[in-house]
């Protein structure tokens, strides 16, 4: 027993204690699955910040809406720039179920702002943030659960965010989780494995806890939300989502990530890829900022063994050469104040 630990901590063994002979198959244990109980239903209402040019926003929201056995339910399309938008899409946009319309007046489009200004015009109990790309499987009858199991992770009142596994459109990962220091900053795990494979020792498979996910299909509580000040606008193009979890888990609460919610993400189809054109002079900016607020947890995630390699499309596997200390590291809990 390592010295300090409390009860759900989590701690790294700094030395490989054991080799397995080159070829074994792991062993492999079925993840149980949290269950939302029927007294358990909170109001869901998904906030999508869209441009309503496209019909890939049709195509997607009326899956959202159809593949979903959770009924407590409904969506706030946010337009940044109502006049922009094409009638003809606006149109079979506001005959979807459950879907209403927040014209709003933001620009240049700031993702951030979006959100924190739809987040106040909409009452309900937690808000899933949702890019109007993203779109549920329909390969099973569990595929219509998805959010349903992200809700339920929200009956433990120290969960503030629970992410979603998102596949590309080949079925490819997108994201199981966001491992910091990954790719000398943050990255997505999992990226470009394909999407049946589970991961080493299924990890993909299991629900943990990070230290982040993408705010592609991100389930927060609403007044936790509010109570931090929502995503911070000085992220305007991208990881504010990032940003947002690590202050979540400063303020004491849990980043979950969820892999029964498994959904498509057909990535940038609306605004492009995040820095292109006008967008591609805030990357460093935002870069510079996320590394000088969060320079502790990049360097070293709570989540992540220090042995690990930090090199996309090797994590979990032993780095080379090693990295880290030879000390046990210890998950804070909450992070330290930055």
């Amino acid at each position: 027993m390592l010295a300090g630990l409390f009860p759900g901590a989590i701690a790294h063994i700094p030395r490989i204690l054991t080799h397995i002979e080159t070829g074994t198959a792991p062993p492999t244990h079925p993840a149980p699955r949290q269950r939302r109980a029927a007294s358990f239903a909170p109001s869901v209402t998904a906030l999508v910040p869209s441009a309503a040019r496209a019909r890939h926003a049709v195509r997607c929201l009326r899956r959202v809406l159809e593949t979903n056995s959770y009924n407590n339910f409904g969506v706030a399309l946010a337009l940044a720039a109502p006049d922009g938008a094409s009638t003809r899409i606006l149109r079979m946009l506001t005959a979807l179920p459950r879907l209403r319309v927040l014209k709003l007046d933001i620009a240049p489009f700031n993702y951030a702002a979006v959100n924190n200004a739809a987040a106040h015009m909409v009452d309900s109990d937690l808000l899933l943030l949702l890019n109007d790309d993203v779109a549920p499987r329909r390969l099973q009858a569990a595929d219509a659960d998805w959010l349903d199991a992200m809700v339920a992770h929200m009956q433990s009142p120290e969960v503030g965010i629970v992410g979603a596994r998102l596949l590309y459109g080949n079925a490819m990962v997108q994201h199981e989780g966001v491992i910091m220091g990954l790719a000398n900053l943050c990255e997505h795990a999992g990226r470009l494995r394909p999407g049946a494979d589970p991961g080493p020792y299924d990890i993909a498979l299991m629900a943990r806890e990070v230290s982040a996910v993408t705010g592609a299909c991100l389930l927060i509580r609403a007044g936790l939300y509010r109570q931090l000040g929502g995503m911070d606008e000085s992220f305007a193009v991208a990881l504010n989502d990032v940003d947002l979890c690590l202050r979540v888990r400063q303020s004491g609460h849990k980043v979950i990530y969820c892999p029964e919610a498994t959904l498509f993400h057909f990535e940038s189809l609306s605004l492009g890829r995040h820095y292109a054109g006008a967008r591609a002079g805030l990357e460093s900016l935002e870069v510079r900022r996320l590394r000088a607020r969060w320079a502790e947890v990049i360097a070293a995630d709570p989540f992540y063994n220090p042995q690990a390699s930090l090199e996309p499309g090797r994590e979990w596997q032993p780095a080379f050469p090693p990295r880290g200390g030879q000390t046990v590291r210890m998950a804070a809990k909450p992070l330290a104040t930055h």
